[in-house]
């Protein structure tokens, strides 16, 4: 994983209140990937009282684009982050 990717994984951890781990993290290799896998993790820790994945997904977009520069019409559930987006 590169700078972008880790520094994204890392704001993710904070923003949302989980600890990835560096296996887990390494096999998202999309954004919707990325995005089901926090809603999945919020919603074992919360249950139903979590956000939807919609929303997660609205949050992971906003931060790639105020963040990490990615240009918001590239970013879909299916943009990878590495050939898509240029996360290095």
């Amino acid at each position: 994983m590169g700078l972008n990717s880790v520094e994204t994984v890392l704001w993710a951890e904070n923003e949302f209140g989980l600890e990835i781990p560096d296996a887990d993290a390494s096999e998202m290799k999309t954004v919707g990937d990325f995005s089901k896998y926090i809603h999945q993790r919020l919603l074992a820790r919360d249950g139903f009282n979590t956000q939807s994945e919609a929303r997660i997904f609205e949050r992971i977009k906003t931060y790639l684009i105020s963040h990490v520069g990615v240009r918001p019409e590239l970013i879909s559930c299916k943009a990878e982050f590495v050939r898509d987006l240029g996360l290095d």
